[in-house]
């Protein structure tokens, strides 16, 4: 029985979706305005949404074939024009200015074909798009565009009539971009260098401390969707299933950071007062994917399970109930984070001491490699005295908490991993 004429359409809009969040969120890191890195994580997660409900209304033999089809020829240009545009500013300009009203179009066409599911998919995903469309409108200003821009935009408009034809190919073309060492990073959200440390202010007795103690509850999150972003674009092979559990971790860092923000400006703060730490992303820089799920979602995220105990407890001896129920919140999506985090380790891994080779591995090249960075900035003098000690002592502060087993084991840790955490632990024994 041939499938509805509605149906290839579809599941070619699948796999455009699924192919559009891995440019999406290639470019997070890549852009430095914080405001176009807000509307990437969101345009990640929308897009792993689109896929999941789209994918949802096919039977369900069609569903895996739609997720992991090819694109056409159209298609597949239209991406590299926009993965590859020269700058930022460009970028941009190509998905929120050319693509969403192209797409807009297409899927408001789409959404009269079909059954009532198929319909009611489509008209969602236009009804995304063509809101993305309207505040591009609204907010237009006239702009100086370099030649290689205005060039970049043109191919962009001219190749996006491949959104109104789509059709699915038959091979899907994995296309891995190029490591990022460093994220850009605007003046409001500047970035120390790689191996820079300051003291961090974790005791709060003055707003000043507040902000402080904000803004690095602030350059978590933003480093962290940055580095949860390259693993999407720089491992496309991953399954569909991995990318989906990555947007979902882009979605809740960026909510995350917006709690914060929304805090910062309650208390008189203003971002960019004191600079932002990379750390989280200088981790996994240039490391495998097996290395980077240790360094940060098992190591560094796993370590901030017991940290944000000490947290919730600062907020509670100052009668903050609002400051505790974001603590609390945060804790809980973390817990989620490192669970997928150790989901993926194993299935990678393959077996447990291959699982414990890599994350011992992981984190001693993580550790050398950046007190290396701090030794050299400080030797050079553009770091203060005293750099390589601070990094030291970030790199080494997880060990000085004791394991909370319960949230260990909610968090995907087997009662032999908890054990082990203990012993590594400089203070604090299991209870």
């Amino acid at each position: 029985m041939s499938r509805p004429s509605w149906m290839p359409w579809l599941e070619a809009a699948v796999a455009f979706e699924r192919a559009l969040l891995t440019v999406s969120a290639e470019w997070i890191a890549r852009v430095p305005s914080l405001h176009d890195k807000i509307a990437l994580c969101r345009w990640v997660w929308s897009a792993a949404e689109r896929v999941r409900r789209q994918s949802q209304t096919l039977p369900h033999d069609r569903r895996a074939v739609a997720i992991d089809g090819g694109l056409d020829a159209g298609a597949r240009a239209l991406l590299a024009g926009l993965r590859d545009a020269p700058s930022a500013r460009a970028f941009m300009g190509g998905l929120e200015a050319i693509l969403a009203p192209a797409a807009a179009a297409a899927y408001t066409r789409a959404a009269g074909d079909g059954p009532r599911w198929a319909a009611a998919s489509n008209r969602s995903a236009a009804v995304f798009y063509g809101a993305v469309a309207r505040r591009v409108v609204r907010r237009r200003r006239r702009r100086a565009w370099e030649p290689d821009e205005r060039a970049h935009l043109g191919r962009v408009e001219r190749l996006t009539t491949c959104v109104r034809t789509l059709r699915p190919a038959p091979d899907r073309t994995v296309e891995r971009c190029a490591p990022l060492m460093r994220p850009e990073r605007d003046r409001a959200i500047r970035a120390l260098r790689r191996g820079e440390r300051r003291h961090e202010q974790w005791v709060v007795t003055s707003r000043r401390d507040e902000q402080q103690y904000l803004h690095q509850m602030i350059a978590f999150e933003i480093a962290a969707f940055e580095a949860v972003g390259r693993h999407v674009a720089e491992f496309p092979e991953m399954p569909w299933a991995f990318q989906r559990d990555m947007a979902v971790q882009v979605r809740d860092e960026l909510s995350h950071l917006l709690l914060w923000t929304e805090r910062l400006a309650s208390r008189g703060g203003r971002l960019g007062a004191y600079a932002l730490s990379a750390l989280e992303f200088d981790a996994c820089a240039g490391a495998g994917l097996s290395d980077r799920l240790a360094l940060l979602q098992r190591l560094i995220e796993g370590g901030a399970l017991e940290a944000l105990d000490l947290n919730r407890a600062l907020w509670e001896s100052r009668g903050d109930p609002r400051m505790v129920a974001c603590v609390v919140r945060v804790q809980r999506d973390e817990i989620r984070h490192v669970r997928q985090g150790n989901r993926w380790l194993r299935w990678l891994a393959g077996d447990e001491p291959t699982l414990r080779d890599t994350v011992a591995r992981a984190e001693d090249a993580m550790r050398a490699r950046l007190l290396e960075a701090a030794r050299e900035l400080e030797a050079a003098g553009v770091a203060a005295a005293g750099n390589t000690e601070l990094m030291r002592l970030k790199l080494d502060e997880g060990r000085m908490l004791p394991v909370n087993p319960a949230l260990r084991r909610c968090a995907g840790f087997s009662g032999r991993e908890i054990e082990s955490e203990c012993a590594r632990r400089a203070l604090g024994a299991c209870p």
